[in-house]
Parts: structure tokens; sequence; C-alpha cells
């Protein structure tokens, strides 16, 4: 729940990131979530709710800034 959240948030707080940011970041945000929960990390799975939309939202606006613009072609 916590990536669909993330997405959210993005959506309706941070306007000026684009789609493919977001979804690279959901991504790599539920590759993290995997990770931490298959892995000997010690952590309630309450703050995946907490951890994974903070992932998604940084790493989006992050993201958004460092991958080239797409360009459109103007017709």
């Amino acid at each position: 729940y916590g990536t669909i959240l993330g997405i959210f948030l993005v959506a309706f707080f941070v306007r000026w990131v684009q789609g493919t940011a977001v979804f690279v970041a959901a991504l790599i945000a539920q590759a993290i979530i995997f990770f931490i929960h298959f892995s000997d990390i010690e952590l309630a799975f309450l703050w995946y709710n907490l951890l994974a939309p903070t992932i998604v939202v940084v790493l989006a606006m992050v993201l958004q800034v460092v991958l080239p613009a797409r360009n459109t072609p103007t017709t």
C-alpha cells in the first residue's frame, strides 16, 4: 500500500514530477521494500507504509531532475 500512497502523494502535491520519474521511483521503492522484508533487517511491517511513500516521493523528485527531458514532436 505504501508505494501506491507515494504515487498518489506525488500526483496531488508534486505536480511538476512527470510519469516516468514516478514509475521508476515506484519500482525502485517496491524493490527496496521487498529487500527489507526478505532480508535480516528487523523492521515491523507497519513501517513499510511510512517508508515506501517517502522513498517514492523523494526518489521521484530526484529522478525528475536527473532524467533527461523527453522530446515531444511539434507538428
